[in-house]
């Protein structure tokens, strides 16, 4: 009996996903010290209190607005909460740290080093590899666009 199949995880076992989040956050922070010359203090906390809301609460329970939206409303409560130094705008704010975390971590996005390399030998056996994993469809498919 030989192997028809393999199923990988991508999250942090095909892709280092932890190492391209905490580099997406240190940009959204570097944003709020440099261009909201908020307190390096205050914005660590802030991120840490968003990070603990995106635990609870990653996506709208309703299904009605896309994850993006969804979570510049929560840096936008984040924001509203600590009340941000010099934000004249959370919502605007909060849709910008989303973008930032967004556009940061999809551009760092990529397989671990052997990955490539696996696969292909995976393909030149004839043995199908798959890719799964239990996040948001929007998520995940850009992260594999990214890879």
């Amino acid at each position: 009996m030989s192997i028809k199949a393999v199923f990988f995880d991508l999250d942090d076992t095909l892709a280092a996903t932890s190492e391209h989040d905490a580099q997406a956050f240190l940009a959204v922070q570097d944003h709020l010290v440099n261009q909201c010359h908020a307190r390096f203090a205050r914005t660590r906390r802030l991120i840490k209190d968003f990070k603990t809301v995106l635990e609870t609460y990653p996506l709208d329970p309703t299904s009605t607005m896309s994850v993006s939206r969804w979570r510049a409303g929560l840096w936008t409560r984040a924001l509203q909460v600590h009340r941000a130094d010099n934000v004249q705008n959370a919502v605007e704010l909060g849709c910008d740290l989303q973008n930032i975390f967004d556009t940061e971590r999809l551009r760092r996005f990529c397989f671990k080093q052997d990955v490539p390399d696996l696969l292909r030998y995976l393909y030149r056996r004839n043995i199908s590899a798959a890719i799964i994993t239990n996040g948001h469809p929007q998520v995940q498919r850009a992260k594999l666009r990214a890879c």
